[in-house]
């Protein structure tokens, strides 16, 4: 019989506390490499509020979990807040990705977001993450040149709010 060793999934590097700590103010900006929240804009809102003057900025862990029997990409990674589905990580990085959480056979790893948006002027709310802010055990992510990176720090308009 043939054996093959596993994968190693590296494990956490953020503290639970990362929210309460603050400790996401202090990073560097976070990606959009989350796609299709648009179809989410109801269980987004459900989420974070109803939209506001200025808009949001909240913090959040988000869950990506892997969908190898999805009818239109096989290597599709859903994005979850709470339990409940917001989007996909965008297709040219679930193909990098997919391949090593099947073979690890790690199918779901969790990292640090935050909600954004949801003003009178640009209610759309997104959904940005620190692919390499670790959760729980998952993948270790780095993007060089990375054309998805968000507008960072916070505006001072902007609601920080703590779910």
């Amino acid at each position: 019989m043939f054996w093959r060793k596993r994968i190693a999934i590296p494990e956490p590097n953020v503290p639970a506390d990362w929210i309460e700590r603050s400790l996401w103010q202090l990073w560097g900006p976070p990606s959009n490499h989350i796609a299709g929240e648009a179809s989410y804009q109801t269980a987004l809102a459900t989420i974070v509020g109803a939209t506001c003057n200025t808009g949001y900025c909240v913090p959040v862990p988000v869950t990506f979990i892997r969908e190898p029997d999805n009818p239109y990409d096989r290597n599709a990674c859903r994005a979850e807040l709470h339990g409940v589905r917001i989007g996909y990580i965008r297709r040219e990085f679930a193909s990098q990705i997919s391949p090593v959480l099947d073979e690890a056979r790690c199918t779901r790893f969790g990292v640090c977001g935050v909600v954004r948006g949801g003003s009178l002027r640009a209610p759309n709310l997104g959904v940005h993450v620190w692919l390499d802010r670790r959760l729980t055990p998952g993948p270790s992510i780095t993007v060089a040149d990375d054309p998805w990176v968000a507008a960072w720090p916070p505006t001072g308009r902007e609601v920080v709010r703590l779910l």
